[in-house]
Formats: structure tokens, sequence, C-alpha cells
């Protein structure tokens, strides 16, 4: 008790110096990404719905196969936090120059550190499949699925590193519709077209092509400076 008397240690839990400023800032970044995640979800849950019907086989090993997918591209998560946090801090130093060359700089880390991640997985993923999975078939639908998806990821890496950098930039309303546009209206449409004809192949065709539109969308967001810099 005699510890907590003491000067240096004591507590201040005034919540009387909220600004309103602050508050209204925080909302209108967070609100788009918070929209995201629910599209994201939503999408999700969509797409699950379309594999069931395919049975056991091929909703077993869409499941591994998103496992071994996120083993891929949770480098890029990493330097999108990394870019967030850099970018924060060259724009509120106004340091534009500084702001565009750790955005470049990032996804070009993020782009590259994916794409070896991704060619390893690709040559590796019969020996991955066969430790999640002692199922044949599951192991052969997924290592296809897998390698289908594999040919995106650089381009899926973009995007999620230009995601955390344009946050650092407040700009998360753009790339959240660019999120809605491709999960809702290239996604599940595609996985609702192929997957008559190639099974659950033709689902894992949707999510590339939504990986590459994103990736061209977002790369063409943050060559546009002259956009999130005015958010900024």
């Amino acid at each position: 008790m005699t510890a907590f008397r003491m000067p240096n240690l004591h507590f201040d839990f005034s919540f009387s110096k909220f600004s309103k400023d602050i508050l209204k800032t925080a909302s209108k970044i967070s609100e788009p990404m918070a929209l995201e995640s629910v599209v994201m979800n939503g999408a999700y849950i969509v797409i699950t719905s379309i594999v069931a019907p395919l049975g056991a086989v091929s909703l077993a090993a869409d499941v591994f196969g998103f496992i071994m997918e996120q083993i891929c591209y949770l480098p890029a998560f990493g330097m999108s936090i990394a870019a967030t946090t850099l970018m924060g801090q060259a724009l509120g130093a106004k340091r534009k120059d500084l702001a565009r060359k750790f955005a470049w700089s990032a996804v070009k880390c993020g782009v590259v550190i994916v794409t070896m991640t991704a060619v390893a997985l690709y040559f590796f993923a019969p020996v991955v499949f066969d430790l999640l999975t002692p199922d044949i078939a599951v192991r052969e639908l997924g290592v296809k699925i897998l390698r289908i998806v594999l040919f995106s990821e650089p381009l899926f890496a973009a995007p999620t590193v230009i995601v955390g950098a344009l946050r650092g930039a407040k700009d998360t309303f753009i790339p959240s519709m660019f999120t809605v546009v491709g999960e809702w209206f290239v996604l599940i449409p595609c996985a609702l077209f192929f997957v008559k004809t190639y099974g659950l192949a033709g689902v894992w065709f949707g999510i590339s092509a939504n990986f590459c539109i994103r990736g061209i969308f977002f790369l063409l967001r943050l060559r546009n400076e002259k956009s999130w810099m005015k958010i900024s």
C-alpha cells in the first residue's frame, strides 16, 4: 500500500480529455475498414456454401488450401503493418518524399518475399499436404487448387501491403471499395460460373482472378499519389 502512495506511481484515471477531432478522424478511418471485414467474411461464407455441395473431399481440400495459402501471404501482412507505421510517421513529419519511398519499398519487399514463398510452396505442396491429411484424394485436389492460386500470390501481396500504407495516409474508403468489388463482383460470380465445369478448381480460379484484379487496382491507387496525399 505504501508503494501506491508514492507520487511517482500516481495514476490519472480522468477521461475528460477526449478530443472530438481525434474521435472523428478515428471513426472516418475505421468505418471503411469495418465494412471491409464484414464484406470479406460474408464472401467467405458464400464461397463455403458454394464449395460444400461438391462433397467432403472438396470441402476438406478447400480448408487445407486456405491454411497453406495463409503461410504464403503472412509475410505481406507483416510488411503491411510496417508500412502503416512508416507512412504515418513520414506524413506526420510532412515528408511526402519519404512517405513515397517507404510505401514502394514496403510493396517491393512484400512482393519479393511472398513470391519466394510461393515458389517454394509450389514445389513442396505435395510434401506439405502429406503432413496435413492421409486422404489421397484430398491431397491431390489440395495440391491442384493451391498451385492454381500460387501464381497470383505476388499480385495479392501488393494490395495487402498497399492497404497498410494507405491506412497510414488515412486513405481507407477507396481501398475498402476495391475489396467490396473484388469479393462480390469478381470472386463470387467467377466461382459460381466456373464451379459447374471445373468444380473446386473453378472456385479457386475465381480467387486468383480476384487477387489479380485487386492487385492492379491497388497499384494504380498507390501510383496516383495526389489522391491519397491529399487525404493525408
